[in-house]
């Protein structure tokens, strides 16, 4: 929050796009390893649903529900192969 305030606003905007996009490459990431990780058997249909949800609220810009849609990826993945730690 306090760069927020304190900071140039072109500044504050770089660096916001720039972690947003760091976001979407994860997730991505997160994707492509849940499909891999289904064609050898393991259950990962409801993280990949979460991580389309988290998709999607970043492309649409509903930040606002990151907190609640993460903490549904988070439980989403399956204890008996991860996706990730």
């Amino acid at each position: 929050m306090y760069a927020a305030i304190f900071s140039d606003k072109a500044v504050y905007q770089c660096n916001f796009d720039r972690l947003i996009e760091r976001l979407r490459t994860q997730i991505d990431m997160n994707i492509a390893e849940s499909i891999k990780l289904k064609e050898r058997g393991c259950d990962t249909d409801a993280l990949l649903s979460s991580l389309q949800l988290m998709k999607s609220a970043f492309k649409d810009k509903l930040l606002g529900n990151y907190a609640s849609v993460a903490d549904k990826v988070a439980d989403d993945n399956p204890k008996e192969c991860p996706v990730f730690d």
